[in-house]
């Protein structure tokens, strides 16, 4: 098993553990690509989990409002990982 096939298994392995605690594909997807890169803008965070940055914004606030995620008060937002 090569690298990369390792990391999507763990990558699979630890959305289906989020998706226990509540969360939908699309938030633990975003999630682990916000955990993967530490702090970021909406915009970052979105392109690297490949997922519409309006989107992005949308799943980073429910996020947020469930205590996955902080986000400073300056613009831009930058959100971090709890």
């Amino acid at each position: 098993m090569d690298t990369q096939e390792i990391i999507i298994d763990f990558e699979t392995e630890v959305i289906s553990l989020l998706k226990d605690y509540g969360l939908s594909e699309d938030e633990s997807q975003m999630y682990l690509s916000l955990l993967r890169i530490g702090s970021g803008k909406a915009s970052e965070i979105s392109y690297n989990s490949k997922i519409d940055r309006v989107r992005g914004y949308k799943i980073l606030d429910n996020l947020k409002n469930q205590g996955f995620v902080t986000s400073t008060l300056s613009s831009p937002t930058i959100f971090s990982a709890i």
